[in-house]
């Protein structure tokens, strides 16, 4: 490996605190925890935790500086564990200020509205599958207000992608114009039905979420990806009854392995919190 790629390998990872003890730093030590399980914010809590268990692991398997690629898809794993735990530190600044009550609870009645499928004003990266560009943002807008934005995918070694986030200010006009999952996608981990996984949405296709996007799409058991749905189903009927909602989702872990859960927090309108941590 020439000196020019080690200089870049040591200094962006030193740059995101990330340094594996291979090259002699010291592993960053993880904060205290801020709050208990008993508060509504403990699910973020919950991925914090999940999100340094991901970094220390990352740190434990530092690449063979003898292969670029293998260099590369490493620092682009660091930048993205870095800035996933500065998302969730500003998702627990904003849960703690928010101070939510709890999670909806009984569901919330299905609302009287049609499920009509809104009209598409814009797209950021139209197309087919094969003409997408993941490493791109995609946001997608409908006629009465609705939003869905994608983050960027990375690019994984063995040339798949893995997704960063999604999130959407989910309006009625959201609702129907997701799509399933996609089988041409196989994100990281995934080892098919037969192995108990699912290609799991991050923003669900019940709220709009595309399947035929990889920036959409990642690894989930079965049993989990359930769960999320009846969550997301919730947030749904939310909307129906005339409750727009914000959404983010996002998979904690680093990029090219299954995440270690999923995180959803959300927000209607009138002031309902849904956050709940799913691990995985």
């Amino acid at each position: 490996m020439s000196h020019r790629i080690v200089s870049v390998f040591v200094a962006l990872l030193l740059m995101v605190g990330l340094v594996s003890g291979a090259v002699g730093s010291q592993t960053a030590v993880a904060a205290p925890a801020r709050v208990g399980p008993g508060s509504p914010c403990y699910p973020i809590q919950e991925a914090i935790d999940a999100n340094e268990a991901a970094r220390q692991q990352h740190n434990a398997s530092p690449p063979d500086q003898n292969n670029p690629a293998a260099v590369e898809a490493y620092n682009a794993e660091a930048e993205a564990g870095q800035a996933q735990a500065a998302q969730l530190e500003s998702q627990m600044e904003a849960c703690l200020a928010g101070n939510p009550q709890a999670n909806p609870s009984p569901r919330p009645p299905r609302g009287t509205n049609p499920q009509n499928p809104g009209t598409i004003t814009s797209d950021s990266d139209p197309g087919r599958l094969n003409q997408l560009n993941p490493s791109i943002t995609r946001t997608r807008t409908t006629e009465d207000g609705g939003q869905s934005t994608y983050s960027p995918a990375i690019r994984t070694q063995d040339g798949n992608w893995t997704a960063t986030n999604a999130s959407a200010y989910v309006t009625p006009g959201q609702l129907g114009t997701g799509s399933p999952a996609s089988s041409a996608i196989r994100p990281p981990g995934f080892r098919g039905g037969a192995g108990g996984d699912a290609r799991a949405h991050l923003l669900g296709d019940q709220l709009g979420g595309l399947g035929n996007d990889p920036r959409n799409i990642v690894t989930l058991t079965q049993k989990t990806n359930r769960l999320m749905s009846e969550a997301e189903n919730d947030i749904a009927n939310l909307v129906r009854g005339g409750d727009n909602v914000f959404v983010n989702v996002t998979p904690i872990g680093f990029p090219g392995s299954r995440p270690e859960g999923i995180l959803l927090v959300s927000r209607s309108d009138s002031g309902i919190w849904y956050i709940k941590y799913f691990p995985d």
